[in-house]
């Protein structure tokens, strides 16, 4: 009775979140008090919503203002419970194999998610990547890109110019410049990076996914060689991201990133991969004597 009550309670609220987005602090109130007696019925409808309808996503993180912060963790596990579904298929056959839609609306929740709470645990997201990239599975990487786009403001843009392609070559100052984003908070990027510098976390993940190129071109059963293309390039895309957030913080990278000798033989990295990793360490060496000396 209780779930059928909060059931249909969310259902009016849902309707006022796509009818009526200029009163989202009164519609927020609503969806703390049904979710503050409820929270697993409601955050289930609202994950629902939000996979069916990417316009529905920013509204949704909105209206989440005045939830508890055992409400928003309870959110955080709910995240799990959907991407861990095994009624769901990640693949949409539909056209050829590809990230179904649900799956790029909830990879791109989560991003929106803890960029606008960034007080929310994300140790568990990261642990379940990490286990799906243990077992072969490439799409997760999705989750793993928003994260670092939206969470971290590393983000990627497919499509550039030859100006905008000299622009990157330059500092932060001149990328910000030729790539203009709207930056995460300071408290999110820094949530995000300690999560990231855990030795429980970034070093797996980053030899996962440098592993996962070659799972990728010789371990996947496909024949579709624009799927494996696709699957690649976001593969090296988050590669990219996830070293260039790591690195800007040279300290504590430098104590979780192995040798040069151990990446490549006991970790099994590409020559090139390993020195991809160990670019930015060595670039701030270069760097350390010129600035001692000034």
């Amino acid at each position: 009775l209780a779930k059928a009550k909060a059931s249909a309670s969310i259902s009016q609220v849902l309707k006022r979140i796509a009818n009526d987005t200029k009163n989202m602090k009164q519609i927020g109130r609503q969806l703390a008090k049904v979710a503050h007696a409820n929270p697993g019925v409601t955050f289930d409808r609202l994950l629902y919503h939000a996979e069916s309808y990417e316009n529905f996503i920013s509204p949704v993180v909105q209206s989440l203002a005045f939830m508890t912060p055992l409400a928003l963790d309870v959110l955080s596990f709910m995240i799990i419970d959907h991407l861990n579904n095994p009624s769901k298929k990640k693949g949409d056959k539909a056209h050829d194999g590809f990230d179904a839609q649900w799956f790029k609306n909830l990879a791109m929740f989560c991003g929106v998610f803890y960029r606008a709470n960034p007080g929310v645990e994300m140790q568990g997201l990261l642990h379940y990547v990490v286990r799906r990239l243990n077992e072969g599975s490439s799409q997760e990487l999705l989750i793993l890109k928003e994260l670092l786009s939206r969470v971290g403001g590393c983000d990627y843009v497919e499509d550039i110019n030859a100006e905008q392609l000299q622009g990157l070559a330059g500092g932060d100052h001149l990328k910000k410049e030729i790539l203009p984003t709207e930056k995460p908070s300071k408290r999110a990027i820094s949530k995000l990076r300690d999560a990231l510098l855990n030795p429980r976390t970034g070093l797996p993940l980053l030899v996962l996914i440098a592993q996962q190129r070659q799972v990728i071109l010789f371990h996947k059963s496909t024949d579709n060689l624009k799927m494996t293309g696709k699957s690649f390039d976001i593969c090296q895309v988050v590669l990219v991201q996830f070293i260039e957030f790591l690195s800007r913080q040279h300290e504590t990278y430098v104590t979780i990133l192995p040798s040069f000798a151990k990446l490549c033989t006991q970790l099994h990295l590409e020559p090139q991969i390993a020195l991809l990793a160990a670019r930015p360490l060595l670039r701030a060496a270069f760097d350390a004597p010129t600035n001692g000396s000034n």
